[in-house]
């Protein structure tokens, strides 16, 4: 009993191990993100997955000041940047009638796509504008506001972005 006990946890040490020192996925433990380092051909591959037989998807792009307004599994373009908001990662608002003082942040889980480069990453709201080959996105607003003693689905997020071209 006692030598399988040590083999299993050898065993669990080795896929472990295995996981974070794979070259195409692997999890930055410092910045608790996700990072996707896969093949060009992988990127084009799934973007045409989404894309599909019929022709490009409805494209959804910036306003007039920027601002790309994106809901859970939409994606935006602007230029050849393409932006996917997958899902919120965390919510850390002040809910509606508590006073906080002041209010927290979110992060939402993004894949932002330019020609030969794709990435999946945590995105939060409160730190400087991400840049993405020669963009810089931000989040400067997040729908609907959190009340008090109310869940949010997970599914009812909208994300409004700033993608500006540096």
């Amino acid at each position: 009993m006692k030598h399988a006990l040590c083999l299993a946890g050898a065993l669990l040490l080795l896929i472990v191990v295995w996981l974070l020192i794979r070259p195409d996925v692997g999890f930055d433990v410092f910045e608790d993100e996700l990072i996707d380092s896969a093949p060009e051909e992988a990127i084009v591959e799934e973007v045409s997955e989404e894309i599909g037989e019929g022709g490009a998807p409805d494209t959804i792009t910036p306003d007039a000041d920027g601002q790309l307004t994106l809901g859970v599994g939409q994606t935006g373009v602007a230029g050849e940047l393409s932006l996917t908001f997958n899902e919120m990662v965390a919510d850390y608002r002040c809910p509606e009638g508590i006073d906080c003082g002041e209010g927290g942040a979110v992060v939402a889980n993004v894949t932002t796509r330019l020609p030969g480069d794709g990435r999946t990453f945590n995105m939060p709201s409160d730190e400087v504008p991400q840049e993405i080959g020669d963009f810089r996105i931000s989040i400067v607003d997040v729908e609907p506001p959190l009340i008090s003693e109310a869940m949010l689905d997970p599914e009812a997020y909208v994300v409004m972005f700033i993608v500006e071209r540096r």
